[in-house]
């Protein structure tokens, strides 16, 4: 099992075990109960919309936590967010 790396708001990461999916963080949150980190990001949806989604650390990489998530178009604060991650690497 490797490590969770430590991550931080507009910063990119890979999700899934193959890495083919990359997204910015948006925030951090800890569930005090189970002890597990969830992230909150977007990433780009095959039609280039950006959705809002939740990740978590398993064992080795990021994994959607529930379902993939929303369209982000008008969640408020991810403005900043969306610019990042059109601009690219």
């Amino acid at each position: 099992m490797a490590e969770r790396p430590i991550i931080s708001p507009g910063e990119w990461i890979t999700i899934g075990a193959k890495g083919l999916m990359e997204a910015v963080v948006c925030g951090l949150s800890e569930d005090s109960a189970s002890g597990k980190t969830f992230i909150q990001c977007i990433y780009l949806d095959g039609s280039d919309r950006v959705i809002c989604g939740e990740l978590e650390w398993r064992e080795t990489c990021w994994e959607f936590a529930g379902r993939p998530g929303d369209y982000a178009d008008n969640k408020e604060g991810l403005s900043d967010y969306v610019h990042i991650l059109r601009a690219g690497r």
